[in-house]
């Protein structure tokens, strides 16, 4: 299955792709939740303050009993076989749609119905003893602790329902791809990320797509079946060398022409093996850089490395590559090794030219210096400068 593949109409059947080891066994029995329930409300006639805290942070999602009552027997559970098994139920039709995955995971809205009336019924029993307290300031704290109570367990129906409605929803969206994108996912429910981020994440939790399920939080992906994250990595990879490739042939083409002329001679130094032509080579490149520079810096010396640029340098290019060619081959034929013979033959010449070349750029700038030499040593003679008087004798300041 390809990476990134979406269902927008949620046609296919909802759940994870090829492969998925099915739902995870459910954090918590159901009757672990249930027991607590009981114990929260039951605690509110008995001691009000602590059954209140109980049965509100219950609401609100956090099962302080139920977590207490896993750390005490769940071990014991798991020896004797008393969990829930894992396999899911067969599916039922709904809509439409399959709806079998939600048989084998611990639903939002577990008990929403038994919560509603038992929360209306506490709400009434302490609306009417509120009523009848005949101002007795404890009848009144209990009273108001029952209806507070009874409003959570309301409050925590009406909040699983609308939790569920939103997995269900969330479930059929993504649809049975093995990994699917949150940016897509959000845009499709109309949501901000960060929200799908975190119904996802307690999707996966409770065990909505498995057990091997993830979410990649990095990538913003949500992973139902781990092999088609290899499609994912191969992609980025993919990415990431037409990337590095765009990059390196935009760079390419910033290079001035005489940078082209100095990358392929170091290129031909790369490509041939032969270690005495390849330091004549890197002398090349250095002087061709050197004569590159010098025109470069004074621009009315081009028309002097004309011939350097139409026949010599290109001619050379030719030389080096043909050579690379003939390395590559591996076999030493008469025709190939008389043709390597005579290219490192000119070698040496073409390493003189190039330096005469180089030297030739010089020659104006030289006789500009011998000249500004000649000069200040005239001056210098004329006006006694040089250690020595007129009639050659040194003088006090001479050597």
């Amino acid at each position: 299955m390809s990476a990134y593949q979406y269902n927008y109409n949620g046609s296919p059947s909802p759940g994870p792709g090829p492969g998925s080891p099915g739902p995870r066994p459910p954090k918590r029995g159901p009757d672990w939740g249930a027991i607590s329930w009981v114990i929260d409300v039951a605690l509110i006639f008995l001691w009000p303050p602590l059954g209140l805290f109980l049965t509100i942070a219950h609401a609100v999602g956090n099962d302080l009993l139920g977590d207490l009552m896993d750390g005490l027997f769940g071990q014991v559970r798991s020896k004797t076989g008393a969990a829930r098994k894992t396999a899911p139920k067969k599916a039922q039709k709904t809509g439409g749609q399959t709806d079998a995955r939600f048989g084998g995971v611990r639903r939002a809205d577990a008990g929403a119905t038994v919560k509603t009336v038992f929360g209306w019924i506490l709400t009434g029993f302490g609306l009417m003893a509120a009523l009848g307290s005949e101002g007795d300031m404890w009848t009144i704290l209990t009273a108001v602790a029952i209806v507070l109570g009874g409003g959570s367990l309301v409050w925590s129906a009406i909040r699983g329902r609308r939790k569920e409605a939103k997995f269900r929803r969330c479930f059929a969206v993504s649809g049975n791809q093995g990994v699917a994108d949150l940016k897509k996912l959000s845009r499709t429910l109309g949501m901000k990320l960060e929200e799908v981020d975190k119904l996802y994440t307690e999707m996966v939790d409770r065990g909505y797509y498995g057990e091997r399920a993830y979410i990649d939080h990095e990538r913003a992906l949500l992973v139902i079946d781990v092999e088609d994250m290899r499609d994912v990595y191969r992609r980025e990879d993919e990415e990431k060398k037409t990337r590095e490739t765009a990059k390196a042939a935009g760079a390419k083409e910033k290079m001035s022409e005489y940078e082209r002329y100095v990358e392929r001679i170091r290129q031909a130094d790369i490509d041939i093996q032969d270690e005495v032509m390849s330091e004549k080579i890197r002398r090349m490149q250095n002087l061709t850089a050197s004569i590159f520079a010098e025109v470069e810096a004074h621009p009315e010396k081009k028309p002097q490395i004309d011939r350097f640029m139409t026949y010599y340098l290109p001619t050379t290019l030719k030389l080096l590559e043909s050579y690379a060619r003939i390395e590559a081959q591996g076999v030493s034929g008469e025709n190939m090794a008389k043709a390597k013979a005579d290219i490192e033959g000119i070698a040496d010449t073409l390493v003189a030219g190039y330096e005469k070349q180089l030297d030739k750029l010089y020659r104006a700038e030289a006789m500009d210096i011998a000249g500004d030499v000649s000069v200040i040593e005239n001056m210098l003679k004329r006006d006694g400068l040089t250690g020595q008087d007129d009639f050659g004798q040194k003088t006090a300041g001479g050597h």
